[in-house]
């Protein structure tokens, strides 16, 4: 209820029915108001808010046509395309969030677009010579995990150098009605030294004035999601408009897996995840880098976010092995600054591990495969598996099984406290063979010789139950 100062000598009168309703855990569903009909008395609120009144001329405009509509309900249109999105916060629908929706065309002579173009231009350039450090310098340091996505993304080409790169402009920049959000769609073609082939990859961009001046210098704030969810906890959940159900069970079921992986190795993630849904293989792959071109469902590094392949399937099911096997990455990474270093079989095979719970397959029949694998003299040296940007990635499906059996095997012998130990020594960069004798009180030689003569076991046993 709100007192109506328009009685008598501006004295309050009776209360006016307006009334909004609120739901708990929801928000205000429908409102009813009062609003300061009487031009001359709204001025000088105006003036007294330190406010222009010039930046206010519609609202003070309709006063000169009577009074507004007060006092009466009304479904808010932000409140109505979160009920048709199926949004849980109301603040990721507002305007200012939603670019797709409230962005206008504007002509290509304009200073936005003229600041844009010469930031792509200088993206251009910092790529061909190689300087990471003018890359960046266009970059939006708003959000720190795209930072550091970023930073990875150009670091690669020292692995995969490229010899030709170019930003396409497709459309026209659009601008947001706030002037401190821009978009267009952009096309970056390369070609890669190692095979001569060209490249391309169109997506959506994002651009923010730096320091909010729309007159000054544009960054570049890479790709432009349709869909983004935002916890009260800060988890994010972006996607293209076709994955948004998707991103929806996602953001639901995250932390749950997240709880459950952080008990098992007993530490914390101390940062929100932040999870995107790549509509294609080829976006998620460049996403990661140019040279990056091997077939992936998920990806993580430290201080980046979950990337994850979309599906047509809404399932969280369907795709929580994946979504648990990233989140058992994420985790994993706060062992220490140098686990990153550690072994690339061991970093898979606890992220695998951890993701038993949510396979159809269960522990026992995979173990019981790669046990036989093993007997056949099919498995490779721990070395072959180690380096994940070298050797290993020509054995890459046993980084995962191996490693996998590996982990299963020191848990199901040494304990749970007793493998994260192992885990936590490699995060403080000792080696996985002063990790071994440390934690688990035997030379790495003696577990791998220990765990094969295990899996020998498993295969002959199965042999001997068949006959």
């Amino acid at each position: 209820m709100r007192l109506n100062d328009s009685g008598t000598d501006g004295a309050p009168a009776d209360t006016v029915a307006a009334v909004d309703i609120l739901v708990p855990g929801v928000g205000e569903l429908v409102g009813g108001s009062q609003r300061e009909e009487r031009l001359d008395v709204l001025d000088q609120r105006i003036d007294e808010m330190g406010l222009i009144k010039d930046d206010y001329w519609w609202y003070r405009d309709l006063r000169k046509y009577g009074t507004v509509p007060h006092a009466g309900y009304g479904l808010g249109f932000e409140r109505l395309i979160q009920f048709c999105t199926g949004m849980q916060n109301i603040r990721d629908v507002f305007v200012q969030t939603l670019v797709c929706a409230c962005i206008v065309s504007i002509d290509q002579a304009s200073i936005p677009s003229q600041r844009v173009h010469e930031t792509l231009s200088l993206m251009e350039d910092a790529v061909r010579a190689d300087d990471i450090g003018a890359f960046m310098s266009q970059v939006s340091t708003k959000d720190p995990v795209l930072t550091t996505e970023l930073r990875a993304w150009f670091e690669d080409m020292t692995i995969n150098p490229v010899t030709e790169f170019e930003i396409e402009p497709m459309e026209d920049l659009i601008v947001g009605i706030t002037d401190q959000v821009a978009m267009m769609q952009i096309r970056m073609h390369w070609t890669l030294e190692s095979d001569s082939i060209a490249r391309s990859n169109e997506f959506n961009a994002l651009f923010v004035p730096m320091g909010g001046e729309a007159s000054g210098p544009w960054l570049f704030a890479g790709r432009a999601w349709e869909f983004k969810h935002t916890s009260d906890e800060g988890l994010r959940v972006m996607s293209s408009r076709q994955h948004h159900e998707l991103a929806k069970n996602i953001a639901e079921v995250v932390p749950s897996i997240q709880s459950k992986i952080e008990d098992a190795m007993d530490c914390d993630v101390h940062h929100p995840l932040t999870i995107k849904i790549y509509p294609a293989m080829q976006d998620l792959q460049f996403s990661i880098s140019m040279g990056y071109l091997n077939p992936i469902a998920g990806w993580n590094e430290p201080g980046e976010s979950i990337k994850i392949l979309g599906r047509e399937s809404t399932s969280v099911e369907d795709i929580s092995s994946l979504l648990s096997h990233e989140i058992g990455h994420a985790v994993s990474f706060e062992f220490g600054e140098q686990i990153i270093n550690a072994p690339w079989w061991s970093l898979e095979g606890i992220a695998e591990l951890v993701a038993d719970e949510y396979r159809s397959t269960s522990p026992e029949e995979r173990e019981l495969a790669i046990a036989k694998q093993i007997a056949r003299g099919d498995r490779r040296t721990w070395d072959q598996l180690s380096d994940f940007k070298g050797e290993a990635l020509n054995h890459s499906s046993y980084v995962y099984s191996q490693g996998w059996s590996m982990i299963r095997y020191i848990t199901n012998l040494y304990g749970r406290n007793a493998r994260n130990k192992w885990f936590s020594e490699m995060g403080k960069g000792v080696s996985v063979e002063e990790a071994t004798q440390s934690a688990l009180g035997l030379s790495f030689e003696d577990l791998d010789l220990a765990w094969e003569a295990e899996m020998l076991s498993i295969a002959q046993q199965a042999v001997s139950e068949s006959d």
